[in-house]
């Protein structure tokens, strides 16, 4: 099956098991792919410590999907609003990637905020953003083609609109 679109896009028949190490091109996937019950890796790890770190049980911290995995995700997808099907898909990634708190960030702007918003936007959109904390021009240009998709103020600046469409996983 290799690197194949189903592959890719997380469209897998049942019981397949999608295993990442967090490589490949932005949007491929890569680093953020469709994972599910029964997927393992790198990317599974890091949805758990994720999870984890925005109050939500996966169990054990060990690159496996299983059932505490699949309800902690439930769990959060329910408390963002997000359809509650324990698939961790686009939606799902930009809102536990971007959780936390919502300090105004834009270029200039460092630390962990900034990364949680190159992950949002790498994970929802494939911007191909290095998440290095660092708010420049790559990052602005991503903001604003994000907030121009959604029809938002389009000023390349995260403030609380633009926070709430992230960790709404729009």
């Amino acid at each position: 099956m290799g690197n194949s679109p189903e592959r890719r896009s997380g469209n897998l028949n049942a019981g397949r098991v999608i295993t990442s190490d967090l490589g490949g091109s932005p949007g491929s996937g890569g680093a953020y792919p469709t994972l599910r019950v029964g997927s393992r890796g790198a990317a599974v790890t890091k949805a758990q410590s994720a999870l984890l770190k925005n109050g939500f049980n996966p169990g054990a911290v060990d690159g496996v999907f299983g059932a505490k995995t699949e309800v902690a995700l439930k769990g959060f997808q329910a408390k963002v609003k997000l359809t509650a099907d324990g698939v961790l898909g686009p939606k799902s990634w930009c809102a536990l990637m971007s959780a936390g708190t919502r300090p105004i960030v834009k270029e200039g702007s460092s630390g962990e905020a900034v990364t949680r918003v190159q992950r949002a936007l790498n994970a929802r959109r494939g911007s191909g953003l290095q998440e290095d904390g660092k708010f420049g021009p790559a990052t602005g240009q991503a903001v604003r083609s994000y907030q121009s998709t959604l029809a938002m103020q389009i000023d390349g600046v995260v403030g609380a609109g633009t926070w709430g469409a992230l960790q709404a996983g729009r």
